[in-house]
Formats: C-alpha cells, sequence, structure tokens
C-alpha cells in the first residue's frame, strides 16, 4: 500500500534539523525501499522547513508509522507530530517517483 506522510516539526527544536540531518539522510537511505520519496516542507522560499512530506511503500499503516518513529528527527524531538494517510493515486500507468 502507498502512504502519504506529513511530519510537523516542532519550532522550538529547529537546531535538532542541522544537529541530526547526517543521521536522518543515512535513515532515509537505509530505507529506500519503502521511503519512495522524501523532503521538507517550508511555508516560502528561503523560510525554515516546518515539517516533511514523504511518500511510502508499506505493507500497512502500522509499518508506515514504525518508519516514522524510527527516524532520528522524531527520536531525537524535532518531530511534534504527524500523520499517515493512504494514498489512492490517480492514472495509476504514471510515475510518480
Amino acid at each position: 500500500m502507498r502512504f502519504v506522510v506529513r511530519t510537523f516539526d516542532d519550532p522550538s527544536k529547529i537546531m535538532l534539523r542541522t544537529e541530526h540531518m547526517g543521521a536522518h539522510l543515512r535513515y532515509l537511505q537505509e530505507n529506500d525501499r519503502e521511503i519512495l520519496v522524501a523532503g521538507s516542507l517550508r511555508k516560502k522560499a528561503g523560510a525554515d522547513p516546518i515539517g516533511a512530506l514523504w511518500i511510502v511503500e508499506a505493507e500497512t499503516e502500522a509499518r508506515a508509522r514504525q518508519l516514522v518513529e524510527e527516524d532520528p528527527f522524531h527520536i531525537e524531538g524535532l518531530r511534534a507530530n504527524y500523520e499517515v494517510l493512504l494514498w489512492s493515486k490517480a492514472f495509476s500507468h504514471l510515475a510518480a517517483v
């Protein structure tokens, strides 16, 4: 199943992003068979990230949640919250990634 994961950063902990970026990027790379697309979200160009969006291919929603909760950004406290939504992609014949 395919899921969209939306994370929300704690703005008071933005310094954790720089501190743990290397571990976070390694984690994404180690899980790239399930985390197909990942990237930060900003309200405008040049602004600090406010969270992230992932597209995840996982057997269950529980597995998608596990991926979020094992991410160093989540473990270290940068993420204030997240949501996991089942994604029903239109135009299944077109690549999403």
